[in-house]
């Protein structure tokens, strides 16, 4: 069975990654380097991590390999090129089964029609299920599209992304490697994909000039290696991934650059379905401006940072009180939620009930959310927008989708379970839906109508974000993303319909055209769990039982920290310690064998001193 040939491995701290086989990401959870238990091979005494280090600080040329084996890349060339240094280019480890790189002499461009046809000896034949899987004599299809159709187009083609984002994408990095693509990343530094991306290219991506930049001086000095595709997994790497393809006159992902400024930020977005009549929650918007106040590193949000203060307090924000009573005379009315407009994972979210719980809230919040990590991301050092907007009741669902050159190839809706108030921390979820069949389609007519606004110039995966209000008369939209949902969004999505939605967005990339495909009927149903630590303090164990990993009905589970890893819970921070997703027949069974393993995923944090006192007198 798939789930007891799951591959695992635990570090000495702890640190974990279950997946199935085909998307197997062993990692030594001391180093993050990769295991490879077929030939019992241990983590190297000096990890990749620290290599790739020390080869930054030595600045070797972009030629990183060996020098008895080192082979110029400007080798074509017959005058010498400028060296790039190892701080804006690296090479990390690659793999044994490296992808071979294409034939130099084959133009880049190619006929996909024609491509197809010489190659269709080597296609699996389609089936009447989805189109692409080989046919099987059931008729069933068993097929993870859309592997079965481009498969073979896949290998040797190279594509950018913008920004590695978190571990949870290490899947669709490993599938991408499985399929034979080379890829490059964009990224401030060499993090947790040092085992998964080839070439590195070191650049601060919200500096859109110096990212392309950074980008033409790798091209220009590694001429094989230029892209084929550009992309995104990361909230924060979606104008990058614009304004690069755009630059390079690949395939617009996730669109062009006018787009994608104005869907990332959640008042730009409201105005924009607005605009066009599709249905959202009313909004008001109060700006935090920190006005002669910097933070103690310039732009770079560095968690712990400090802001300089008046008495211990921040100064005073001079349109605070219009900014409120604006929120009453637009027809705001308590309960709102507060959150930042070009935030992502549901940090610093809050439901606030009152107008003075709301002042009290937007200056903790200038406090916490100028010192977090995040800042650098939200606004590059300057001013942060708080989207104030109405409480929405109903079931909260997500929309994931694949649109192709604005046509949308494929949407499959799970619904949200409850959020922990007053937070809006994401607690699990279920695909497909349990919403009768009228309320999807209504959800998918204003996601239909949505991407028909956008038209041609839209070609990316798609996270939607609704709430379906019977009471308001069915769907309001609360936000999109230019790119794959988080967490175990991926893992849902492929293990009820078989669809990677990674590797669609990944076609989009690279201008393989993709059949439109309407699922009817899931394979299963699946559950998930994303766990939150209830107090702060240091992750001193996390570990998933045996019984969870050889249970039939387990399909991935994910950490995100390594033992020793500070942990903070709001509003001071908003960390996830990981999630797991299980599989029934439908959703009762798979809510109850989620419910069951659950207990089998285990964390241990050590509190902090101050809250000690607090959990004894509990106690």
């Amino acid at each position: 069975p798939r789930q007891a040939a799951a591959m695992s491995h635990v570090g000495d701290d702890g640190a974990l990654n279950i997946v199935p086989p085909t998307l197997v990401g062993s990692v030594c959870g001391a180093c993050l380097h990769r295991i490879d238990k077929a030939s019992g091979s241990e983590c190297p005494t000096t990890c990749a991590m620290e290599a790739a280090k020390k080869q930054q600080k030595e600045k070797k040329s972009c030629c990183s390999e060996p020098q008895a084996e080192k082979k110029s890349c400007c080798s074509s060339k017959k005058e010498p090129q400028e060296e790039v240094p190892c701080a804006a280019v690296l090479q990390t480890c690659p793999l044994p089964t490296s992808p071979t790189m294409p034939d130099p002499d084959r133009t880049r461009w190619i006929s996909l029609e024609e491509d197809m046809k010489a190659k269709k000896q080597k296609l699996e034949k389609y089936c009447g299920g989805c189109g692409t899987c080989g046919a099987n004599g059931a008729g069933v299809c068993t097929c993870t599209y859309p592997s079965a159709k481009h498969g073979v187009l896949y290998k040797g083609r190279i594509v950018l992304v913008v920004r590695s984002s978190t571990v949870s994408r290490r899947a669709a990095y490993e599938r991408f490697r499985a399929l034979g693509v080379k890829i490059i990343c964009a990224n401030p530094s060499v993090d947790w994909a040092v085992d998964l991306v080839h070439h590195w290219i070191l650049v601060d991506t919200h500096d859109t000039p110096a990212l392309l930049e950074a980008v033409d001086r790798f091209i220009a000095s590694n001429p094989s290696l230029k892209p084929d595709g550009v992309m995104t997994f990361d909230e924060y790497g979606v104008r990058g991934s614009a304004a690069l393809s755009e630059h390079l006159g690949l395939s617009l992902y996730p669109g062009c650059l006018t787009l994608a400024d104005e869907l990332m930020s959640k008042d730009t977005f409201n105005t924009f379905c607005r605009t066009h009549g599709l249905p959202v929650a009313k909004q008001s918007v109060i700006t935090i401006t920190p006005p002669g106040h910097t933070p103690t590193s310039p732009g770079k949000g560095k968690a712990g940072a400090t802001f300089e203060t008046e008495n211990g307090s921040p100064p005073p924000l001079p349109k605070l009180e219009t900014q409120i009573l604006e929120i009453t005379t637009q027809g705001l009315k308590y309960p709102v939620v507060v959150k930042p407009s070009k935030g992502a994972g549901s940090s610093f979210v809050k439901l606030i009930a009152s107008e003075e719980e709301l002042r009290s809230a937007v200056e903790r919040f200038r406090v916490d959310i100028m010192n977090s990590s995040d800042y650098a991301d939200w606004a590059g050092g300057g001013t942060v927008d708080l989207l104030v907007e109405e409480f929405i009741e109903g079931q909260e669902v997500d929309i994931d989708c694949c649109v192709q050159n604005g046509e949308l190839v494929f949407a499959s809706i799970s619904d949200n379970f409850p959020t922990e108030p007053p937070y809006f921390r994401e607690t699990g979820g279920m695909c497909p839906t349990s919403l009768p069949q009228d309320a999807c389609d209504k959800l998918m007519a204003v996601v239909e109508k949505f991407v028909g606004v956008l038209g041609k110039q839209l070609n990316s995966i798609l996270h939607v974000e609704a709430k379906y209000d019977p009471a308001r008369g069915g769907p309001v939209l609360i936000e999109t993303n230019l790119r794959l949902g988080g967490a175990e969004t991926l893992f849902m999505v492929k293990g009820c319909y078989g669809i990677d939605l990674a590797e669609c967005g990944l076609c989009c990339s690279l201008g393989l055209p993709l059949s439109i495909w309407r699922p009817t009927k899931p394979r299963a149903v699946l559950a998930s769990i994303n766990f939150h630590p209830t107090i702060a303090g240091n992750l001193t164990s996390q570990r998933v039982t045996d019984a969870a990993v050889s249970s039939p009905n387990f399909v991935a589970a994910q950490f995100y920290h390594r033992v020793g890893d500070k942990i903070l819970v709001p509003p001071e921070g908003f960390h996830a310690l990981g999630w797991m997703v299980c599989e029934g027949e439908d959703h009762k069974t798979a809510k109850g064998h989620l419910d069951t393993l659950q207990s089998e995923i285990i964390f241990a944090i050590e509190a902090k001193e101050k809250e000690k006192g607090k959990l004894e007198a509990e106690a």
